[in-house]
């Protein structure tokens, strides 16, 4: 794939000369890591929450879940399941159901 001359001495340029918004993203991830180096286990929520009260700076949500995946910084969150009303229902039927047949089975012998 070829890139084009004009395309490629303006992304030497931008090379050259960072924007405002390279250098803000930049001071950005260097807090979002420092951040994830003391808590790995938490999401980018919670990090974007936990900058706003320790460091007072707003960003949003999605502002710092682009810049983790801009820096691979992988966020090893634990998902745990939600537990629905109508399966922990049917748990405690099989449960009852299990317990009951045990005792018949003693009751027999």
């Amino acid at each position: 794939m070829s890139v084009s001359s004009s395309g490629y001495y303006k992304g030497k340029y931008r090379q050259e000369h960072p924007t405002m918004k390279m250098i803000s993203r930049k001071s950005d991830i260097d807090l979002i890591k420092a951040i994830h180096k003391k808590h790995p286990f938490h999401s980018y929520r919670w990090i974007n929450a936990y900058a706003r009260n320790k460091y007072g700076v707003i960003w949003s949500d999605n502002h710092v879940h682009l810049c983790c995946k801009y820096e691979n910084i992988n966020l090893k969150v634990k998902n745990y399941q939600c537990w629905n009303y109508y399966y922990l229902l049917i748990l405690k039927t099989i449960f009852f159901i299990k317990i009951t047949l045990k005792y018949h089975k003693e009751a027999l012998q």
